[in-house]
């Protein structure tokens, strides 16, 4: 009878363990993550493939950049509980950023956006040269100065204006 007790006990000991280990790698799967994911369009309806999305972790300051796909579905998986900022841009629409995305553990929030067609970019250039504009060799002074202005400056006072 002894025996069986320590065999019964030798085989209990045994499922135990093989449930243990079984156990562990599902345990260590679940992650203290959770995902943001959206759908980019435009005003129309229509889907935007290939929008740049770029999810800012506000604790850090790290940037995961994303895609679209050509349904216009982005993801990003597995980032740690927080705050984030979504900034979506496309050429030729106008950015939109969502600030203030909290996510919590085991959440998918959706951040989907409808962008707005906007105008080209504006490109300024500003060409300069090295040439002088001041005339350093003549030490004269040119133009002609009016009756009417002289007496306008003399008769402006700055200390009699209220």
């Amino acid at each position: 009878m002894r025996d069986q007790s320590k065999g019964l006990l030798v085989s209990v000991i045994s499922l135990a363990l093989m449930l243990m280990s079984l156990g562990a790698p599902l345990l260590a799967g679940q992650q203290p993550t959770g995902s943001i994911e959206g759908t980019v369009t435009d005003v129309n309806g229509a889907v935007i493939p290939g929008a740049k999305v770029t999810i800012t972790e506000k604790a850090t300051g790290r940037q995961i950049p994303v895609t679209t796909n050509n349904e216009g579905v982005f993801q990003a998986r597995a980032l740690l509980p927080g705050e984030y900022s979504v900034r979506i841009e496309h050429s030729g629409f106008i950015s939109e950023v969502q600030e203030n995305v909290t996510l919590r553990v085991g959440q998918a929030v959706n951040v989907s956006a409808s962008l707005k067609p906007g105008g080209a970019q504006e490109v300024v250039t500003v060409t300069g040269s090295t040439e002088i504009q001041v005339d350093t060799v003549r030490s004269t002074v040119d133009g002609v100065i009016r009756g009417e202005q002289i007496d306008k400056m003399l008769s402006w006072r700055p200390w009699s204006r209220a």
